[in-house]
This record gives structure tokens, C-alpha cells and sequence, in this order.
């Protein structure tokens, strides 16, 4: 899983809200994957669960595209 974490208004100000030039420009996102789930939630125990409750609770700052399925989430 890598899951792009991207940030809602640095999206709209520098990108005039085109995802896709965000996505291709390396960088300036952050990237969540398995070991970084692991590590970041639940004292180094973190789950899928608890990404996905992270997900919902910040979907108004920002969004979260799959790299892998090439799709929003």
C-alpha cells in the first residue's frame, strides 16, 4: 500500500487544483505506507483501522490518493 497524503490548499495555491502535476512532482507529498502505518499509530503498533480513522478525520485538509490503484480514496 502507498496511500499520497495531499494537502488541500498547498494543491489549489501552487497547483491551481491540478492533482495529476501535483502527483508527478516528487516530493511534495507525503507517502504512507505499511511501515510508516505501523510506526505512527497505537505506540508503534498502528493498523489499517487506524489509518483509515486518520483518513476520515482529516479528509477536510487534505486528500488521499492510492498510488498503487492510481485513485482517490
Amino acid at each position: 500500500m502507498k496511500i499520497a497524503e495531499i494537502d488541500r490548499s498547498y494543491l489549489k495555491s501552487e497547483y491551481d487544483g491540478n492533482w495529476r502535476q501535483y502527483i508527478e512532482a516528487e516530493g511534495k507529498y507525503c507517502i504512507w505506507d505499511n511501515e510508516r502505518i505501523c510506526h505512527a499509530f497505537n505506540f508503534g503498533r498502528g493498523s489499517e483501522k487506524d489509518f483509515k480513522r486518520y483518513v476520515e478525520n482529516n479528509r477536510c485538509f487534505c486528500a488521499f490518493y492510492d498510488l498503487e490503484a492510481q485513485r482517490f480514496i
